[in-house]
C-alpha cells in the first residue's frame, strides 16, 4: 500500500525510526525523572542522617560536659564541707565562718555552668536529677547545722551517682542511635 505514492519499503523504516526513536525519548524522560527522584530521595536522606549524628554528638558532648561539671561541683562542695567542719572545731558555730575564696568561687563556677548545660539536655529525667544535685550541693553550702550539712552532703553522694548511671545510660542509648544511623547510611 503506497501512502503519497512513496513504497512501504520506502516509509516503513522511515516510520518505524521515528515511532522507536520517540518511545526511546519517552522512556528515557521517565527514567531520568526516576533517578532524578531517587537521588533527591537520597540526599533528603543524607541530610537527616547528618543532622542526627549532629544532634547526637551534641548531646554526648553536652552529657560528658555536665558530668564534668557536676564532678568539680562534688568536690568544692566537700571542700566548703571540709572548711565548715574545721572551722566548726575552733568556734563551735557551724558556718559562721566564711569559706576559701576559691571553693566559694569554684562552687559559683560549676553551679552557672551546670544551669547553663541543663537546659540543653534533651532527657527529662537527667534534667530533673541535674536540678536535685544541684539544690544538695546548695543546702551543704548553706547549711547552718553541722547534722543538715553532713545529711546533705550524704544525699550528694547518692544522687550523684544515681545521675552518673542516668547519664551513662543515655550515654550508651546515643551510641547505640548513631550506630543506627550509620549502619542505615551504609547499606
Amino acid at each position: 500500500m503506497d501512502i503519497l505514492g512513496i513504497e512501504p519499503k520506502v516509509w516503513f523504516p522511515v516510520v518505524t525510526l521515528i515511532v522507536g526513536g520517540a518511545l526511546k525519548s519517552i522512556g528515557d524522560f521517565v527514567t531520568h525523572r526516576r533517578t532524578t527522584a531517587r537521588e533527591r530521595e537520597a540526599r533528603r536522606e543524607q541530610r537527616r542522617d547528618a543532622s542526627r549524628i549532629r544532634q547526637i554528638d551534641f548531646q554526648r558532648d553536652t552529657l560528658l560536659e555536665l558530668q564534668d561539671f557536676c564532678q568539680q561541683l562534688a568536690r568544692h562542695t566537700g571542700r566548703i564541707n571540709f572548711e565548715d567542719s574545721m572551722a566548726f572545731r575552733e568556734t563551735d558555730q557551724w558556718g559562721k565562718s566564711p569559706v576559701s575564696a576559691e571553693a566559694n568561687e569554684g562552687s559559683r563556677a560549676c553551679q552557672a555552668g551546670i544551669s547553663k548545660l541543663r537546659g540543653r539536655v534533651r532527657n527529662d529525667a537527667i534534667r530533673q536529677q541535674v536540678q536535685e544535685f544541684s539544690s544538695v550541693c546548695a543546702a551543704v553550702a548553706t547549711a547552718r547545722a553541722k547534722d543538715k550539712s553532713d545529711s546533705a552532703l550524704s544525699r550528694m553522694s547518692t544522687v550523684q551517682d544515681e545521675l552518673n548511671e542516668q547519664i551513662g545510660s543515655v550515654l550508651r542509648t546515643l551510641d547505640d542511635e548513631e550506630d543506627s544511623v550509620v549502619g542505615s547510611s551504609d547499606a
